[in-house]
């Protein structure tokens, strides 16, 4: 009994002593604090890194991307350390931004994977651009001359009953019609299409078996179910017999696409009459090449450049005796002689004196639409007469004359532009007034331009 409690308290001696070992080695091993010398707290055990006494990952922590510290903006995310953008999608974040791998040639497949010149990436992968005439449309190369999904460009798909030709969707044709201006016709019988597409049989001829042949009906019509009728024009017979227009509309035997409001079937094409200056007001109604269409019907192009004023009859109130003697009647203003030339060719001056009512007129034979004038005038050259003082800008409405305002300016040129175009045949200069009481007013040129 005795000998059993010495055990007891041996063992449990030794087991304090080695507690307290550990113990003090567990304190011999713990750095001391660089200012005082005394001892920290145990560091915690931690899997990656540590920033001050918490376990972080510097790889993926916003807050401590790469280094304690180091906190990611906004919008962005940390991945190896690095703040990178957050992407949406198949985007991949790469060092310039979000990319998408798949059809991005600077990170084709993965961020900073370069496809080299002359390769498009598709698919994530590096492969041959595109060579004319084929172009890419949805990471494909396609020639939209011929595809019917990407047809004339990309994304431009054709009915279920066209095909692609050049560009274009026309008909689909089945059977013995072929396709032709985008209408399915029978070469053999269709007189604007005999035996191949184009091929016109003429005024009154016919087309059998695709070979042109004269008619039994009257020149220009072909006969259909018992009735002759114009193939050009006959929407239910529309370039052969029993070829009927869904739209209704049949031109020169093809029929015609039905177009939106405002737009007509000009050709097989939907076109804007108010606008369009191949079928100005109506198809076919094309406008010569110095006009354009303009609200259905063509106008004169202008060239702002070109003076309207030899075009027209000058007259005003100049002295008969300068006008018959000595040449210096009204047409002077009107020679291409200006102020330059005043020392080698004669002028035109008006014999009012200052407070006078002086004018000068020029009148057109049809209207003139006309947007600005400029008046030559000085003392430069003329001994008995000088620049003119001032004068009203004047034309005629049919009825009477409206004033649009006076010349501006004081020196050799003098100008005046309208606030808004006027049509007129008659255009003057009103209550004309030299600069000096007893002198002629002098007017080198006179010009009249449209725009």
């Amino acid at each position: 009994m005795a000998l059993a409690l010495v055990i007891r308290m041996a063992r449990r001696a030794r087991d304090f002593a080695l507690g307290f070992t550990l113990l003090a080695a567990a304190a011999c091993a713990q750095p001391e604090d660089d200012i005082g010398g005394e001892a920290t707290p145990i560091l915690q055990q931690c899997a990656k890194d540590m920033c001050g006494e918490a376990c972080v990952s510097l790889d993926s922590d916003p807050n401590n991307c790469g280094q304690c510290g180091r906190t990611c903006p906004e919008a962005t995310t940390c991945a190896g350390g690095q703040c990178q953008a957050v992407c949406d999608g198949e985007q991949a974040s790469c060092a310039d931004g979000c990319a998408e791998i798949t059809t991005d040639s600077l990170n084709c497949g993965g961020c900073g994977h370069a496809c080299v010149p002359g390769q498009a990436c598709k698919g994530g992968q590096c492969v041959a651009a595109c060579s004319p005439p084929l172009r890419a449309c949805d990471d494909e190369c396609v020639d939209v001359q011929v595809d019917a999904a990407n047809c004339g460009a990309c994304g431009f798909i054709c009915g279920v009953n066209e095909t692609c030709e050049a560009g274009q969707c026309v008909a689909l044709c089945s059977g013995a019609l072929s396709s032709c201006a985008g209408a399915c016709v029978d070469l053999s019988v269709n007189p604007w299409h005999c035996g191949a597409c184009g091929y016109s049989c003429g005024p009154g001829g016919s087309c059998s078996q695709g070979k042109c042949s004269d008619a039994a009906c009257a020149p220009g019509l072909v006969e259909c179910e018992g009735a002759c009728v114009d193939l050009a024009a006959d929407a239910n017979h529309c370039g052969a017999c029993g070829k009927k227009c869904v739209s209704g509309d049949c031109f020169q035997g093809v029929c015609q696409v039905a177009c939106a409001t405002g737009l007509e079937s000009c050709a097989g094409s939907c076109v804007d009459p108010m606008s369009d200056d191949a079928h100005c007001g109506g198809c076919n109604h094309g406008c010569s090449a110095d006009s354009h269409c303009e609200g259905g019907a063509c106008v004169q192009s202008c060239d702002p450049t070109k003076n309207l004023a030899p075009t027209a009859t000058a007259v005003s109130t100049a002295k008969q005796v300068g006008e018959e003697q000595y040449g210096y009647g009204p047409s002077r203003m009107q020679d291409g002689k200006g102020y330059l030339d005043c020392a080698t060719e004669k002028w035109h001056w008006l014999g009012v004196a200052f407070g006078s009512l002086g004018y000068s007129t020029y009148t057109w034979s049809t209207p003139q639409t006309i947007k600005r004038i400029e008046v030559e005038t000085g003392n430069a050259c003329s001994g008995t007469a000088v620049a003119l003082a001032s004068a009203t800008v004047q034309w005629w409405d049919g009825n009477a004359w409206v004033t649009a305002g006076s010349l501006q300016g004081s020196g050799a040129i003098r100008t005046f532009t309208f606030p808004t175009e006027v049509i007129t045949t008659q255009l003057r200069l009103y209550s004309i007034k030299p600069q000096l009481i007893d002198r002629a007013a002098v007017i080198y040129e006179w010009k009249v331009f449209g725009c």
